[in-house]
């Protein structure tokens, strides 16, 4: 079986958990007896730095920040290889790469349906919900990472109903050792964006801040001005900490905090959760279907900053125990897999 991955997800997110999805998923599938993937390595290699089992490879001219220019190489590769292969899989939803759909058996992975469940909390959500269905309406079957994800799927579109299975992703620091670094003893952690839907705002709250000591944000850009003037108003600025560590030290973080929180009102899974479950880290979690989902209601919850203020003074450090042998890249590659037959 020959499977055509595009890059689209690469050059359009970055690093971006649909990105470290697709390019652990790939690392996997390559495993698989008979079968052959066909992708565009240097950028998927970024990835795995730390393995030596996958050689980083350059290519003249790449530079994953020109857009259009790896848009046009891209485009050429997919239509270079459509014809040769069994399936193929668009990595996200540009309206360029509409016209190789149905060329070849499509198979579509779907991360989130936030463009149509909150349209008013993302940027250009009519735009990609657009998109989106076009790819919707011409793809054969539908992969979601979260049966949550493919609950609002088949209700958005019911035509996908019978055509839409679930493969989970796995865990990311397996073969990663954590490193060392300076920061407080004491701290609470953040991971990922900070606008719309994800619902920062509520850890800019007095009495949320009193009892978080400091509180460690890992990536979603430097603190913008307007969030720097809500915390100096409220607190000393030190008091949030923003990072970009690799991914060593990442595990370091999730390893040593009092707790891992999420303010988020919708995932389509919440990677930066699986992490802090593969390092044992406590979770406080905004009260939604999906975070229940990957916990199997086993985290703290809260709705609203009233409730996470009663849920940080509870001084239970305990983190119970979730069952994680659905989240295995070997596994859910293998799945996928048996699918496609």
């Amino acid at each position: 079986m020959k499977i055509l991955f595009d890059n689209q997800c690469f050059y359009l997110h970055g690093k971006g958990g649909i990105s470290r999805y697709i390019a652990n998923l790939i690392k996997s599938l390559q495993k698989i007896e008979g079968v052959e993937v066909i992708f565009q390595p240097h950028q998927v290699y970024e990835f795995f730095a730390h393995d030596k089992s996958f050689k980083t490879i350059s290519i003249k001219g790449y530079n994953r920040f020109k857009l259009e220019r790896n848009k046009k190489r891209d485009l050429a590769f997919v239509r270079e290889n459509i014809d040769k292969v069994d399936w193929y899989f668009p990595t996200y939803y540009h309206p360029d790469f509409i016209q190789f759909l149905g060329k070849t058996p499509t198979a579509l992975i779907i991360h989130d349906m936030i463009h149509e469940v909150l349209p008013n909390e993302s940027n250009n959500a009519d735009l990609h919900s657009s998109w989106k269905k076009a790819y919707i309406e011409k793809s054969s079957k539908y992969f979601t990472v979260s049966d949550n994800t493919k609950a609002d799927l088949n209700h958005i579109y019911p035509a996908t109903l019978d055509k839409t299975y679930i493969i989970y992703p796995g865990f990311f620091f397996e073969d990663i050792k954590s490193t060392p670094i300076v920061i407080p003893e004491k701290y609470f952690l953040y991971v990922g964006g900070r606008s719309f839907y994800k619902n920062f705002e509520m850890l800019l709250d007095k009495k949320v801040i009193d009892l978080c000591s400091t509180i460690v944000c890992v990536g979603g850009g430097q603190f913008s001005a307007g969030e720097k003037k809500k915390i100096k108003s409220l607190t000393a600025i030190n008091h949030f900490i923003h990072l970009r560590p690799n991914q060593s030290e990442l595990r370091f973080l999730y390893e040593n905090a009092s707790a891992y929180i999420s303010t988020s009102k919708y995932e389509g899974f919440g990677l930066p959760v699986l992490e802090a479950i593969e390092c044992g880290t406590k979770l406080i979690l905004r009260d939604t279907k999906i975070y229940r989902e990957i916990t199997q209601n086993n985290a703290a919850y809260f709705s609203d900053a009233e409730s996470l203020v009663e849920v940080l003074k509870d001084e239970n450090n305990e983190q119970p125990q979730i069952n994680t042998a659905e989240y295995n890249w070997n596994k859910s590659a293998q799945k996928l897999v048996d699918l496609l037959v």
